[in-house]
């Protein structure tokens, strides 16, 4: 009986090591992509976009950062900031200041570039005080 035991773990320890290896079979875990949401402003004329230092991995959450969170307020002359836009399906009327949105990655960094209106009082302004020929 002890023969028959012993024959049957050799048997089963070959068997487990064909491979002519003690490691593991596995599949290769390739290391999780990293990102980074960039804020982008072409058009203020004062202050500095924010700067966003955490790094997101895909699922996790991201607090969109507002224009107020740089070292000087983003501001355009004449305009108000209204949000972030990212030119995605997922938010396609753009990403509110301080919502968080869940990090569904592509490739690349997402980059979110200011959205400005024209400020209501720069409007009544020049209709009121402007003559338009």
């Amino acid at each position: 009986m002890k023969k028959l035991l012993l024959t049957m773990a050799i048997a089963i320890l070959l068997f487990s090591c064909q491979n002519n290896s003690m490691e593991p079979t596995s599949t290769e875990i390739k290391p999780e992509k990293i990102y980074r949401i960039i804020y982008h402003s072409f058009s203020h004329t004062s202050g500095e976009v924010p700067i966003d230092e955490k790094l997101y991995a895909t699922g996790d959450f991201a607090r969109i950062l507002s224009h107020i969170e740089s070292e000087t307020v983003l501001k355009r002359e004449g305009y108000d900031f209204v949000f972030w836009n990212i030119y995605s399906d997922l938010y396609p009327d753009g990403i509110f200041a301080g919502r968080y949105v869940q990090v569904i990655m592509g490739e690349s960094d997402i980059n979110a570039y200011a959205v400005w209106q024209k400020d209501k009082l720069t409007d009544q302004y020049e209709s009121d005080y402007l003559l338009i020929p």
